[in-house]
């Protein structure tokens, strides 16, 4: 299989199988019903930038900007909350960014319900332990 990917995706990028350009839509859809169905984030080569602490800072910026911007909408929601409120608040923003951003992997890719559901249930948890503190920080009723 590491012989077919280095040989056949040589550039990175996603890959799904079957996703031959030269088959018809209904050629397509029938190799996908017969299987096997594949979908792959390839990276072919080595990838010098590819360090853990890039990925760290990388995903520690992205939780940053998600926690303004869910600290922006808690502010304009919270004058009519309370503490437990506020903290729901954020916990469902954890949900919502688990429903609309990680369920439909497994509708369109076919992720397995257990790592969708690992997916959500972090999503929802992390926030839960954010809406502690932004709630706390946050005035309201």
């Amino acid at each position: 299989m590491v012989d077919a990917l280095k040989s056949g995706a040589s550039e990175p990028g996603i890959y799904v199988i079957p996703g031959d350009k030269s088959m018809s839509e209904d050629a397509k859809m029938a190799a996908m019903t017969s299987g096997p169905f594949v979908f792959a984030s390839v990276r072919p080569g080595a990838d010098a930038d590819h360090s853990m602490n890039k990925l760290m800072v990388r995903g520690l910026l992205a939780t940053l900007v998600c926690a303004l911007i869910i600290g922006i909408m808690l502010g304009a929601a919270a004058p009519g909350l309370n503490y437990v409120g506020r903290v729901m608040f954020v916990t469902l923003g954890g949900l919502f960014a688990g429903l609309a951003a990680a369920y439909p992997n497994n509708i369109w890719w076919e992720f397995s319900v257990g790592f969708v559901s690992l997916t959500i249930i972090d999503l929802v948890v992390s926030w839960f332990l954010a809406g502690l503190v932004m709630a706390a920080f946050q005035k309201g009723r």
